[in-house]
């Protein structure tokens, strides 16, 4: 199997999704262009390793509806060594929190939350 290159998200609006990520998640803007032909913008963002590409379709009017059904996916999960911490963050940041935190014992606790276009997103701490 190849490595995974990157995850694409949707978003209605590229500047504040790219602040969402950089500001909030730490992640590095790397390349941002428009793809006339398609009528998309798009940009690369990156963070430890991880590649992510935001895309905005120029023709498309976009629903403020958001809904969040179990089991959230699709959804990116990021570690954390640190899931109080994690918490406190995404708090401090008045980042919404879909669900959580949810543990099993001695095994996980992961927490589902979300980007300003409802994209689900996750934080996991393994304990094994």
């Amino acid at each position: 199997m190849s490595k995974l290159d990157h995850v694409a998200l949707e978003v209605s609006n590229l500047d504040r999704a790219v602040t969402f990520y950089t500001e909030q998640l730490a992640f590095t803007l790397k390349s941002r262009a428009t793809n006339e032909e398609q009528q998309e913008e798009y940009c690369f963002l990156e963070s430890e390793g991880t590649s992510l590409e935001l895309i905005s379709d120029l023709q498309k009017t976009y629903a403020a509806e958001r809904k969040f059904q179990r089991p959230y996916c699709p959804h990116i999960c990021f570690a954390t060594d640190d899931m109080e911490k994690t918490l406190k963050e995404l708090q401090a940041r008045d980042i919404e929190i879909v669900q959580g935190p949810l543990e099993i014992a001695g095994e996980e606790t992961w927490v589902y939350f979300a980007d300003p276009d409802g994209n689900v997103l996750e934080y996991i701490q393994w304990y094994k």
